[in-house]
């Protein structure tokens, strides 16, 4: 049965739709680079010259968390410490995965327990139960796989861009 709608507005449609397409796949996979290759390095770099100090965990629990190979377990806890002058300050930290609740049960820091925390002396609201490493190089494999998908979608955001403005059609 043919349709109902004309030619050109089917391939206008199509054209704005890969526009579309074109346009998340290549801000999708742009941002995942600047994050891994810039911001998280960035990042890791100022976490290193952070203080350090005992916090006590004031909260922590097993939780449930659904991953691709079924349910697991994770920590998560909260806590406190004190900086020289008597400021407290709070924390949030979510580690680990389990495929046991037992085991994770088992190895969950306790109510008091004292665990390190890195902190910004500037800031000390930005702080961290675990530091990122800046051991990582960059991988130029995952940057080149992460650039294939970049370049498809700006070609392709491209060309039906050119495509709806010479107003051409489908064939």
């Amino acid at each position: 049965m043919p349709s109902s709608t004309p030619a050109h507005k089917q391939s206008r449609t199509a054209y704005w739709a890969m526009l579309a397409l074109g346009i998340l796949v290549s801000s999708m996979f742009g941002f995942f680079v600047l994050w891994m290759h810039v911001l998280e390095p960035r990042k890791a770099e100022a976490q290193q010259s952070w203080s350090t100090i005992d916090a006590t965990v004031i909260h922590a629990v097993v939780a449930p968390m659904r991953l691709r190979r079924g349910l697991q377990w994770t920590h998560e806890f909260t806590y406190r410490f004190s900086l020289p002058g008597g400021k407290s300050h709070v924390g949030y930290f979510q580690r680990g995965t389990w495929s046991d609740r037992d085991n994770a049960q088992n190895d969950l820091p306790k109510t008091g327990h004292q665990i390190p925390v890195w902190y910004d002396p500037e800031n000390p609201d930005n702080n961290t139960h675990f530091r990122l490493s800046t051991s990582t190089r960059m991988d130029i494999g995952s940057l080149i796989a992460a650039l294939i998908p970049i370049t498809c979608g700006a070609v392709v955001a491209a060309i039906s861009a050119v495509m709806l403005l010479r107003g051409e059609r489908l064939s």
